[in-house]
């Protein structure tokens, strides 16, 4: 039956796990496998046969298979005797293997086991060294009992050995020929079932393992020669790969800099010309204003608003220089940043990118009367608005005080420079 719900997929193979226990005939949807006989049926009450009949009627269940009496102990018969022949054929094996054992050479390292592959192996021989290495040998020929995780024990004799495989504290036992005969005939005559190993280590063989040794070692460590060299060019090959991805990034880095430059000499180029006529003209009315103040202060008017009025302290900063008998020569203005800023009159209002400028302005000045020279350096910064014809936000600073005041006056009005685009405001 197992066999049968193993095929229909019931069950995993080799795996097979049924539980019986007696229907509840209200519950037999709660069932996987219900299991009922001829004898039943034609003899059921009406209360389990009514439950049985629904739950078919609405394919709750699909039929498994009919099995009788007759044919399950024909199959339990089958097995006794299959399982019988079995054990009849491995007696006859552990027989003939025992009966060859008795004519082996005595000195031949050979191998009983009471199960195999075996955890713990007792190990008796004048050349324990040279069985130990055979044995972690791959191509040992007791590679089936004596595998990598076996724990290997000395024995000093045969009595020993018996002892420790009766006690199970071996389970197997490897050592001369000889020796081992006279373990299993004892093993037998207690009922203890052992069975000969059919690997083997002539005297030949064992005599010569140092010699196998040494060739292992020499294979071993030109394996490793040829492992390090192998190594060493893949590493060199890597070295060079890397390499030459270095070189190709270094050059394709140099490529997109000297593009990065190219891009930004554009827009430098395009600005320049805009932000030259907004510094040309400032230098004007710099110069213009000067002299309309000089000329105001020589004559004693009443000063009048000029167009650099609104750049204070600068413009307070002039009339009082030229009350105190300081002369002042043409300026010399320069950009020292030109961009975009966000400029509206009102809080709600959407934010124009207007033109904005910083302009450094030098004042070469001359004073007759203390007999001084000097130029002074001013940074004039504001927004400005072509469209409207007006310049917002203005500010004046002295050159020491640029820093920070343009600063704050970039942050307050979100200025974005296209003028210092190269690192260092190349």
């Amino acid at each position: 039956m197992t066999h049968t719900i193993v095929q229909k997929g019931g069950l995993v193979a080799n795996e097979p796990s049924l539980m019986a226990t007696v229907c509840v005939a209200n519950e037999f949807g709660r069932y996987d496998l219900v299991l009922f006989s001829g004898a039943q049926v034609a003899n059921g009450t009406l209360e389990v046969l009514s439950p049985l009949v629904d739950t078919l009627r609405q394919r709750q269940f699909v039929s498994l298979g009919t099995f009788t009496v007759a044919d399950f102990l024909a199959g339990e018969a089958a097995k006794a005797a299959a399982a019988k022949a079995e054990a009849a054929k491995q007696a006859a094996e552990r027989d003939e293997a025992r009966a060859g054992f008795q004519t082996r050479d005595a000195t031949t390292i050979s191998g009983i086991h009471l199960e195999s592959p075996a955890a713990v192996v007792c190990l008796m021989a004048s050349d324990a060294d040279g069985v130990r290495y055979i044995l972690k040998r791959s191509d040992s020929p007791f590679a089936n009992l004596v595998t990598a995780t076996s724990v290997i024990r000395a024995a000093s004799s045969a009595d020993a050995i018996f002892i420790a495989l009766k006690k199970r504290d071996c389970v197997a036992a490897i050592g001369p020929a000889g020796a081992l005969r006279d373990v299993v005939t004892a093993l037998v005559r207690d009922e203890v079932q052992v069975s000969v190993d059919s690997g083997l280590v002539d005297p030949a063989r064992l005599a010569n393992w140092k010699v196998l040794a040494e060739k292992d070692l020499i294979t071993a460590q030109e394996q490793q020669a040829a492992s390090l060299a192998e190594r060493r060019r893949l590493d060199t090959v890597q070295a060079a790969e890397e390499d030459r991805r270095r070189t190709l990034a270094a050059e394709e880095q140099k490529h997109d800099e000297a593009a990065r430059r190219e891009v930004i000499e554009g827009m430098r180029t395009q600005v320049a010309s805009k932000a030259t006529a907004v510094v040309d003209g400032l230098a004007t009315q710099a110069n213009s204003h000067v002299s309309i103040v000089r000329d105001e202060v020589r004559d004693k008017r009443s000063p009048t608003k000029q167009v650099l009025s609104s750049f204070q302290p600068w413009a307070t900063w002039v009339e009082a220089q030229i009350k105190s008998g300081w002369e002042f020569s043409a300026v010399n203005a320069t950009v020292e940043d030109y961009g975009r800023a966000q400029w509206s009159a009102r809080v709600e209002a959407k934010p124009r990118t207007i033109e904005a400028i910083s302009v450094r302005v030098e004042l070469p000045m001359l004073n007759r009367a203390i007999g001084e020279k000097t130029t002074s350096c001013w940074d004039f910064v504001w927004i400005n608005d072509e469209e409207f014809g007006f310049r917002r936000n203005p500010i004046a600073v002295t050159c020491e005080e640029y820093k920070p005041a343009f600063g704050a006056w970039a942050e307050q009005n979100a200025f974005a420079s296209q003028w210092k685009l190269l690192p260092n405001g190349e």
